[in-house]
C-alpha cells in the first residue's frame, strides 16, 4: 500500500512512501523507479524532497525520521523520535 506520493525536482521525481517500510523515488517523465530507499523498519508514512532536491527526508511507524542523499539513495542522518508506538 502507497500512503503518499509528492513531486521534486521541479515536478521531474516522485517519491512515494510504502506500508513495506521503503520510500521509492521515481522518475517523473519515463515513470520508472530509480531507487529505494530501503532502511525504516515500520511503515513509511511520509516522504519529501528538500527544497534544492538534494535530500530526501522519511518518517516511519517505527519512531525514526531518516534523511537521505537524493542522489544515491543512502540513508546519512537518524533522527529517533521518543513516540509511543502504537
Amino acid at each position: 500500500q502507497v500512503n503518499s506520493v509528492v513531486f521534486g525536482l521541479g515536478n521531474r521525481a516522485l517519491v512515494s512512501a510504502a506500508n513495506d517500510g521503503t520510500a521509492q523515488v521515481w522518475c517523473a517523465i519515463g515513470w520508472e523507479r530509480e531507487k529505494t530507499l530501503v532502511g525504516h523498519t515500520g511503515t513509511v508514512r511520509c516522504a519529501a524532497f528538500d527544497a534544492k532536491g538534494q535530500q530526501l527526508v522519511t518518517a516511519s511507524d517505527d519512531g525514526s525520521i531518516r534523511l537521505w542523499n537524493a542522489e544515491d539513495g543512502k540513508c546519512t542522518r537518524i533522527l529517533a523520535a521518543d513516540l509511543p508506538r502504537p
